[in-house]
């Protein structure tokens, strides 16, 4: 039997809103719009996999924001929402679980600023200090796989692989 070793090495943009509203400008570039492999986003020239995002629970003036600019051959714009199926409560994005509690519980707000650029909001909300079994997480943080959505033309639809948007461990206020 053979033994195999691989190692990944993910690259995390760090948004700090605990003291000021932050926020960010990244590329979506996009390859070949039928292989997520190929799509990647980039931040001041370096890849970015996910998102770590630090605020502060009852702040929801100092938020996070994540500018996401499509680039790439294929004439692609973000699909509303709805467009992907009932579950995508948000522009652009469609994430992994708790899309309706999100939009509920006001954790995470999207706009699009165009066809080709998309907003996306952290806020200080209780969904960041629930667990997925619906209990208090007091200062445990919590993290969301999303997928973006993209549409073409012709009206189909393409879909990212999962980024995540990470709170760490909370601090106490």
């Amino acid at each position: 039997m053979k033994n195999f070793v691989s190692s990944h090495t993910y690259h995390h943009l760090n948004l700090d809103a605990r003291v000021k509203p932050n926020r960010a400008r990244v590329k979506l570039n996009i390859v070949d719009k039928k292989d997520p492999d190929t799509w990647y986003m980039t931040f001041s020239k370096n890849k970015v996999d996910n998102f770590v995002t630090y605020i502060q629970r009852g702040q929801e003036k100092l938020t996070a924001s994540i500018y996401v600019h499509v680039r790439g051959d294929a004439k692609l714009s973000f699909a509303k929402s709805g467009s992907a199926s009932c579950q995508q409560v948000f522009d652009g994005v469609l994430f992994a679980a708790g899309n309706e509690q999100m939009q509920k519980l006001n954790a995470i707000e999207t706009e699009l600023e165009g066809d080709d650029l998309l907003r996306i909001t952290i806020i200080p909300s209780d969904f960041w200090y629930t667990n997925s079994r619906s209990q208090n997480a007091h200062y445990a943080g919590n993290k969301v796989g999303f997928r973006f959505v993209m549409r073409d033309r012709e009206d189909n639809l393409f879909f990212s692989h999962d980024p995540m948007i990470i709170l760490p461990d909370w601090e106490p206020n």
